[in-house]
C-alpha cells in the first residue's frame, strides 16, 4: 500500500498546482465594439489600458458633434469619468478639431 501511496500523493499535488491560468484578457477586447448604427459608445486606450466613460455628473457622460459650417467643419468630442462621489475625482478626454 504504502509504494502507492507516494506516487498518488505526488500525482495529486502537480495536478493541483499545475491548473490552467486565464490569460488576462486583451486591452482592445475591453472597449465598447466599434459600430455604424448610433450606437453612442465611446472607448479609448489611455497609455495601453482601456478607458471609457462612467459615472453621471448632471450631463451625459459622452457626447459628439459636428459643425459644419465653423471653418469648414468641426468635430467635437467629449468624455468624463467619475471615480468618487464627487465630480473632483474624475477625468476628461476632449477631442476638437477643424
Amino acid at each position: 500500500m504504502r509504494p502507492i501511496l507516494y506516487p498518488s500523493i505526488l500525482l495529486a499535488a502537480l495536478l493541483g498546482l499545475s491548473q490552467c491560468k486565464q490569460d488576462a484578457p486583451s486591452p482592445l477586447s475591453q472597449l465598447p465594439p466599434a459600430t455604424q448604427t448610433g450606437a453612442n459608445t465611446f472607448g479609448c486606450l489611455v497609455n495601453g489600458k482601456p478607458w471609457t466613460p462612467q459615472g453621471y455628473s448632471g450631463a451625459a457622460n459622452y457626447s459628439v458633434s459636428y459643425d459644419r459650417v465653423s471653418t469648414g467643419g468641426v468635430l467635437d468630442v467629449r468624455a468624463y469619468r467619475i471615480y468618487g462621489s464627487t465630480t473632483t475625482e474624475s477625468q476628461y478626454i476632449v477631442l476638437f478639431g477643424a
